[in-house]
């Protein structure tokens, strides 16, 4: 977002009326994704709740993130991504309350045998670009019941084993 387009939205924002934008950055995956629509209504930001969207200046950034707890001098906020929050937000710097308007589908797959294996070894690994936490116990139960020389392949369908002379599920 370039300077200006920030300089309009804060303006219009701080003048009443309701805006919409295009979100750019990370901090709110997987909920608000880079590339989202979002739209802020200003007005009366005191009843907003733990767990709602808004929008806030901090210095020259303009910020949608999760309130985390309201507080008498502002609100606690968060982005859903991010292990630090962003302090205290003062009423002053509330500019609306947020929500997304449209956003692309996140695509997502089941990993397949050759992925199984060369991330076996790890516990963590990257599938279309998302961080996975692999469950190495649950593909050892999942193999287990088979002899060793049976062979056996994996119905990429349902990402499990299945012994080659099996119908279909």
């Amino acid at each position: 977002m370039t300077d200006l387009a920030r300089h309009v939205i804060i303006d219009q924002l701080r003048e009443g009326a309701p805006v919409r934008w295009t979100v750019r950055g990370g901090s709110m995956w997987p909920t608000v994704r880079d590339g989202a629509t979002v739209s802020a209504t200003p007005g009366d930001v005191r009843p907003l709740r733990a767990g709602e969207f808004v929008a806030f200046v901090r210095g020259p950034a303009l910020i949608v993130h999760r309130v985390v707890a309201v507080e008498p001098g502002g609100l606690r906020c968060r982005g859903d991504a991010l292990s630090r929050g962003d302090g205290v937000v003062a009423w002053a710097d509330v500019l609306g309350r947020a929500s997304v308007i449209d956003q692309r589908s996140l695509p997502l797959r089941w990993p397949r045998a050759p992925e199984i294996r060369r991330c076996s070894a790890r516990r963590w690994a990257r599938c279309d670009g998302a961080l996975v936490r692999l469950d190495i116990a649950g593909l050892r139960v999942a193999a287990r019941g088979h002899r060793a020389d049976e062979p056996r392949h994996v119905d990429d369908r349902f990402g499990r084993y299945a012994a080659p002379d099996d119908g279909p599920p």
